[in-house]
């Protein structure tokens, strides 16, 4: 495992030194994989109790969407962004420790269900400040993951499923309606993929520019498959 970290960032230095101007931005996100090896070399000795694992998302998740009340209400920000200025990572993170927390609270509420309290603020705040971001490319996996909370009760029957699924659903348009910078940030996704198909044109700055580089980057793929074709290439 620590072989498969080590490999990226050496690959990745080693690709800039030898094929242009060394730069730090480059470097910076495969240098991630080297700051994770003493994390996780003090876990496996020293372990990590899963009660405070529990309660470190549970945290974690009602701080971010009490900053994102905090910004979003009080100093009247338009998309929070937690303590800096990467919005995207900021709504990302909380919407999983919204989710986190559900998931390894299950064991507590399963067996106490009072207890289910927890969690189910953990995941209210995580999405709140998920929304009041307006990181849409995490909303994406919301589907996904009202299937995984389905998974999570305890030999649900069918009613149970669809119980679950028809509230999530019904919040999530809620939210829809009731919120303008969600559909403002919703609203913008099926023209971008229109124009950029249909006229070539980037819509917007967010939806038409992913669907521009990653356009680029397939093209790139079929035209250097083998060894790409480096850094800033």
């Amino acid at each position: 495992m620590l072989a498969t970290w080590l490999f990226y960032p050496a690959y990745a230095g080693l690709t800039i030194a030898t094929r242009g101007e060394w730069s730090w931005i480059w470097f910076q996100e495969s240098s991630r994989f080297l700051l994770i090896i003493p994390v996780f070399l003090t876990i496996r000795r020293y372990g990590l109790s899963q009660k405070v694992l529990r309660w470190s998302v549970v945290v974690g998740a009602v701080a971010a969407g009490l900053w994102a009340y905090y910004q979003k209400v009080m100093l009247g920000v338009a998309r929070p962004a937690g303590g800096g200025n990467h919005i995207a990572a900021f709504g990302n993170i909380a919407l999983l420790l919204g989710i986190m927390s559900v998931a390894l609270w299950q064991p507590a509420w399963s067996k106490r269900p009072r207890w289910f309290v927890v969690p189910v603020v953990a995941l209210l705040m995580g999405l709140f400040a998920s929304f009041a971001s307006g990181t849409k490319g995490g909303w994406i996996s919301l589907p996904f993951l009202i299937w995984l909370a389905i998974g999570l009760l305890d030999k649900p029957t069918l009613k149970q499923k669809v119980l679950v699924v028809a509230a999530l659903a019904g919040a999530l348009v809620a939210v829809y309606f009731y919120s303008d910078s969600v559909r403002s940030r919703i609203s913008v996704i099926f023209p971008a993929i229109y124009e950029y198909f249909a006229n070539g044109v980037v819509y917007d700055g967010s939806a038409g520019v992913r669907l521009a580089l990653w356009h680029g980057s397939f093209l790139v793929f079929l035209e250097h498959s083998l060894w790409g074709v480096g850094f800033g290439g």
